[in-house]
């Protein structure tokens, strides 16, 4: 967009507000004319994007679903394409529901989606770097749909691969579809919303503490595979963006796989922060479906840990 909006001379798309970004997009796509003509300069990278959406135009539009933006802030980032945002840094979630609000107040975006948005929630990229746990409860309730993980082919090969491994995933999306519309979810009462932020903010607290100020934790090939990881054939990409980082570098999946002894750092602040808030919490771990789960999946990861290794 930098590169359309200089070859238009009418200034740095970089450098314009949020407000002149949306403003010169709606004003764009709601025009008939073309956006630049082919004179466009095109750098390597610019001509590989342009290339993408040439092949996209190409084919049938039902070959395609949306295209997914990384790192999506703000509403100038889903405008121009049927794209499905993803927020991933903790500050981009915690921004997300305005951001959204704010598409859906632009007349032209909600007609053009038909009432329908897909939004895609980095929780491995999220649980690398911040940890709030249930910070993302409402933009993920809020979802209404199938959550869809990038590593989609792997999906498919666990849940699609044989005919015994179809019916069964059959059975298992049959069932809970039917279980949910007999027991229809309690809304989140306003003192448990409370209380979840409560935690979110202790939770993150305390796994910075650990992760990121204690210098003795930052060097993790003591106490996980990390190395052994990135010297394995495996994934799409290198396990650190930079050889030489540290824990900010090193990818999100090979991050959460070669931590799985030590996942569970900060829970127990978090559940021991105030004794009186046990009986609101089995409260909402009984009528809750997203904290159930959440503990679930804690007391998991409590069952995979190794003391032994965490102590480390």
């Amino acid at each position: 967009m930098d590169a359309i909006t200089k070859h238009l001379e009418i200034g740095s798309y970089r450098e314009w507000s949020e407000e002149c970004r949306q403003e010169w997009l709606l004003s764009e796509l709601s025009g008939k004319r073309p956006l630049f003509g082919h004179d466009l300069p095109k750098t390597e990278e610019i001509a590989d994007v342009f290339d993408t959406f040439h092949v996209i135009s190409e084919l049938p539009s039902d070959s395609f679903g949306a295209y997914i933006i990384s790192m999506a802030t703000s509403p100038s980032d889903v405008l121009a394409l049927r794209v499905v945002p993803r927020f991933e840094k903790l500050a981009n979630l915690e921004s997300a529901p305005a951001a959204v609000a704010r598409l859906f107040s632009i007349d032209w975006y909600r007609n053009r989606i038909n009432g329908k948005q897909e939004i895609m929630i980095s929780i491995v990229r999220l649980g690398k770097r911040s940890w709030p746990s249930f910070c993302s409860l409402g933009v993920i309730q809020g979802s209404r749909g199938t959550r869809k993980r990038s590593k989609g082919v792997k999906l498919l090969n666990n849940r699609l691969e044989r005919s015994t491994l179809c019916f069964r995933t059959l059975q298992r999306f049959t069932a809970a579809t039917l279980e949910h519309g007999m027991h229809p979810s309690v809304s989140p009462k306003p003192e448990w919303c409370a209380l979840l932020d409560e935690m979110a903010v202790i939770a993150t607290k305390e796994y910075h503490s650990i992760v990121f100020r204690n210098l003795v934790l930052l060097n993790t090939s003591y106490a996980t595979p990390e190395l052994e990881y990135g010297r394995m054939n495996m994934g799409s990409r290198p396990s650190k963006r930079k050889p030489s980082g540290g824990i900010e570098s090193l990818r999100a999946i090979p991050w959460i796989f070669a931590w799985t002894q030590t996942r569970f750092l900060a829970n127990k602040h978090v559940i021991e922060k105030d004794p009186k808030n046990l009986q609101m919490l089995q409260d909402m771990y009984n009528q809750c479906p997203f904290f159930r789960v959440t503990i679930d999946l804690v007391e998991m990861v409590f069952a995979k840990g190794d003391p032994g290794i965490a102590s480390l």
